[in-house]
């Protein structure tokens, strides 16, 4: 039986209200990765794309590949949502060790922080595609901008954080005996109740959906020593629960990013490694374990979860609610949850890269695309997709009044590789630990993975010293060497260790590849996959428009 509950948490939160000094958090200290991820950087590009110039570099929410010609279109989502995101992608590619287009990216941020009004909040403004209103979820993806641009050194965005933080306590309402916004759009007062039982038109609340501006808040709490940050982001994560988002078994019904489950569930894990509450990660570590369930071992995971059958929500994997997934993932094995790394790996290595649309000609034919007054051909190619089936991308075709591909999903593959390859090499009690056996580049060591072609995984550490290698899912060592000569070492639960291993020296660990296939029902669609080693290679039946996994 579980001693952790939606009333545990409850406690725990409100216990910080008095809180002191703040405690250091219990995370592993990660390096920088100077990373080279061709993924991050047609990303980077593609984000760079949907800046138009002629706006200031207002971002193109919307990719429209269905009319003619194709073009990027405006939304109320580029002043704030997407603005914010790309503020913040900008800064993690660089981090990645990736260049970028500088008048792009001092562009963007003018035009994001621009929309800060007086009173703090940040703002859509009003334009044809839009009115001038404070929307609820947006102010989270202004305050993780705000709060990278801070960790960046930006003493001007501490100013603004703290104008933010005031302006969201004084807009919110009491929930139960914590903090919540009861609509989508603020000016000078409320416009709706839509996130509110009574005031939704499926009766269903959504405190998540304001309530996930609670991570960005607590990582600044962790790094500033901030406690306006961490005061309302416990009242928000305690107005979140008291409203029965969540139930005491991790399960819940709502949309998995844009209803706040999983971002306000990382603010948990993140809450619980600052306090040294191992309880609050235990009930995160539910919350991830039935999303894990409810999705494929290679990271389709449900938009929606718990919703009816048939529900247009679980159709469809959004890059986003899959990158807030593997981020959970990261920060619950950085915290004990060792399983977690396991699908961190499988999810990176198969559905997020394939949730990449990289080949344009697969989607627009060149003659139309060159009619395109957006260069769509250059949005397209880069970006990740909102509405994967488990088969094929560009699912959205279903499910919108138009071809859109969303800005959203490609900022937050971005910001979930800066994740991965940040916690992929990291020193733990003297011993230097690969937990993601990715192909990256960081300043403890370079790693480089042989699959789907052979079972070869080389590892360089920079280091001398012992070190700890955690195994693609499923491998198991057949032989070790060190600069070619064959090496003694231990291995169990999936890691292998190495004592001594002098740096600049290369740790070859090779490894039989085991293929099989496997049948899953996801998104109503029975699917099977064939797999070699830890790698998908191919799914049957493939998809029509943009089929996945193929040539691998």
């Amino acid at each position: 039986m579980h001693t952790y509950s939606r009333r545990r948490v409850l406690q725990a939160v409100a216990a910080l209200a008095g809180a002191g000094a703040l405690p250091p958090s219990l995370f592993a200290q990660t390096e920088r990765t100077p990373t080279l991820l061709e993924v991050a950087r047609l990303a980077g590009e593609s984000i760079t794309a949907r800046l138009d110039r002629e706006r200031g570099f207002q971002p193109y929410f919307h990719l429209d590949i269905t009319s003619d010609p194709p073009e990027g279109l405006h939304s109320s989502w580029d002043y704030v949502d997407t603005a914010g995101r790309f503020v913040a992608a900008f800064l993690a590619l660089r981090e990645l060790g990736l260049q970028v287009d500088r008048e792009a990216e001092a562009g963007v941020r003018r035009f994001f922080l621009a929309n800060q009004g007086e009173d703090g909040l940040f703002y859509d403004q009003q334009s044809e595609w839009s009115e001038r209103a404070a929307e609820s979820f947006a102010q989270s993806r202004a305050m993780a901008a705000l709060v990278e641009l801070a960790l960046a050194g930006d003493r001007e965005a501490e100013q603004r954080i703290d104008r933010h933080i005031a302006a969201l306590v004084r807009i919110s309402e009491p929930l139960g005996d914590g903090l919540g916004l009861p609509g989508r759009r603020y000016r000078d007062g409320w416009l709706d109740r839509s996130l509110t039982a009574l005031g939704a038109d499926d009766r269903i609340a959504k405190p998540g959906y304001a309530a996930l501006v609670a991570e960005p808040l607590i990582r600044y709490a962790a790094a500033a020593g901030h406690h306006g940050a961490l005061s309302l982001a416990s009242s928000l994560i305690r107005g979140f629960f008291a409203a029965g988002a969540i139930r005491d078994d991790g399960r819940f019904i709502g949309h998995t990013h844009s209803w706040g489950i999983l971002p306000v569930t990382i603010a948990l894990v993140e809450l619980g490694s600052l306090t040294g509450d191992r309880e609050l990660i235990e009930f995160a570590r539910l919350v991830f374990d039935v999303v894990v369930s409810e999705g494929t071992p290679w990271g389709w995971i449900p938009d929606g979860i718990g919703f009816a059958s048939g529900y247009p929500g679980g159709w469809f994997c959004e890059t986003c609610g899959l990158a807030d997934a593997i981020v959970l993932g990261i920060r619950l094995g950085q915290l004990g949850h060792e399983r977690a790394w396991s699908d961190v790996e499988r999810f990176v290595r198969n559905q997020l890269i394939a949730n990449q649309l990289r080949e344009v000609d697969r989607v627009l034919p060149l003659e139309r695309a060159a009619q395109s007054r957006t260069n769509a051909a250059a949005i397209l190619r880069g970006s990740f997709e909102a509405w994967a089936r488990p088969n094929s991308l560009l699912g959205g075709l279903d499910l919108l009044e138009h071809g859109g591909l969303e800005a959203c999903c490609t900022g937050s593959a971005v910001m979930a590789i800066r994740e991965v390859a940040r916690a992929a090499a990291v020193l733990r009690d003297g011993t230097l630990w690969i937990d993601l056996p990715l192909t990256l580049r960081t300043s403890l060591a370079e790693i480089e993975s042989s699959e789907p072609r052979d079972g070869v995984l080389m590892v360089t550490p920079h280091i001398s010293g012992p070190i700890a290698i955690r195994l693609p899912s499923g491998a198991e060592p057949a032989s070790v060497d060190v600069d070619g000569v064959p090496a003694a070492f231990e291995f169990r639960t999936g890691t292998l260790f190495l004592a001594g291993v002098p740096g600049r020296r290369r740790v070859v660990v090779r490894y039989p590849l085991v293929e099989r296939e496997e049948r899953q029902v996801a998104g109503g669609l029975a699917v099977t996959a064939r797999w070699r080693g830890a790698t998908v290679v191919a799914i049957d039946p493939p998809g029509e428009r943009y089929p996945i996994f193929r040539n691998r």
